[in-house]
């Protein structure tokens, strides 16, 4: 017997990858996802999961991308670094114009309202289309403007979006899977491992247009303020458990390798396995308790 869970899945570009062994191994400790809510990456993967496609169909879907060109450069869809191409070629391929009401599985998307300074819970319409505003990470991509909304990256306000996760499926436990590296509280932010970083075919493409400091710097802040949202909003959200793959050294937009970063995200979850056990004993607590009623007697 399975026990339910909602899953919160957080942003941090390439990291993301991790959120599919994340899955995977709940799956394989028996635990069902009732529903996801995803915010920038965790939005990809948790669309492309509620579709119903299986872990392994997801793995594929990764290692099919080819890397080198998932982003065009520059300027290609508005004001940002970087265009969406690779990107909206690889959601065709993944979910073409799957909309919310077809999915498997219970999802929310979250992107941010620049225009109201407010999170955006996008549960209708065409799902690739509420991804490409939840990834728009400001500065990076453009925004993507949807019924007198501005709409950027959900990570702006909500990086891992619990709330979310727990309005769809009340009641249920609420696993979170934060891809920031924690604050350490004596050590100053700047010294604090975990920067969003960026390989060096970004690198090349930028300096070229002699903004490569500029960008250095826009990253860093981006990098500096996600990581003090996150940790705020995990605070004040309470989810039951929170999980962190390990992977402080990569960087928003480095090329990865899916197997190894499966694996990270199968190890995040072996380390809360003794949480995951209490969550399971809970729930058959709950499944066999008998009301009191039944034991009275005249």
């Amino acid at each position: 017997m399975t026990t339910k869970i909602s899953l919160a899945l957080g942003g941090g570009g390439s990291k993301g990858i991790t959120h599919v062994g994340v899955i995977k191994a709940l799956l394989e400790n028996g635990i069902e996802i009732d529903s996801i809510a995803g915010t920038s990456i965790g939005s990809i993967v948790a669309a492309i999961y509620s579709k119903g496609s299986t872990v392994e169909e997801m793995i594929d879907l990764f290692k099919g991308i080819d890397q080198s060109k998932l982003f065009s450069f520059p300027f290609a869809d508005g004001p940002g670094f970087l265009g969406y191409r690779g990107v909206k070629e690889f959601l065709d391929q993944a979910l073409g114009d799957v909309t919310f009401q077809d999915l498997k599985i219970k999802c929310t998307i979250i992107s941010v309202d620049l225009n109201t300074d407010s999170v955006v819970e996008m549960t209708t319409g065409i799902v690739k289309d509420a991804i490409l505003a939840s990834i728009a990470v400001p500065g990076f991509f453009p925004p993507q403007f949807v019924d007198g909304m501005t709409l950027v990256d959900g990570g702006v306000m909500d990086p891992v979006p619990v709330r979310s996760a727990r309005k769809m499926s009340p009641g249920l436990p609420v696993i979170a899977v934060s891809l920031s590296t924690r604050i350490l509280s004596d050590t100053p932010l700047t010294q604090q491992p975990g920067s969003i970083g960026f390989n060096s075919l970004l690198v090349n493409q930028i300096s070229r247009t002699n903004l490569s400091k500029t960008f250095k710097v826009l990253v860093d802040s981006i990098d500096s303020s996600s990581r003090q949202v996150t940790e705020l909003r995990l605070q004040i959200d309470q989810p039951d458990i929170i999980m962190r793959p390990s992977v402080s050294k990569i960087g928003l937009l480095d090329p990865v390798n899916i197997d190894e970063m499966v694996q990270l995200g199968k190890e995040a979850v072996e380390v809360e396995i003794g949480k995951i056990n209490n969550l399971k004993q809970g729930f058959f607590e709950k499944l066999f308790r008998f009301p009191a009623s039944l034991f009275r007697t005249k």
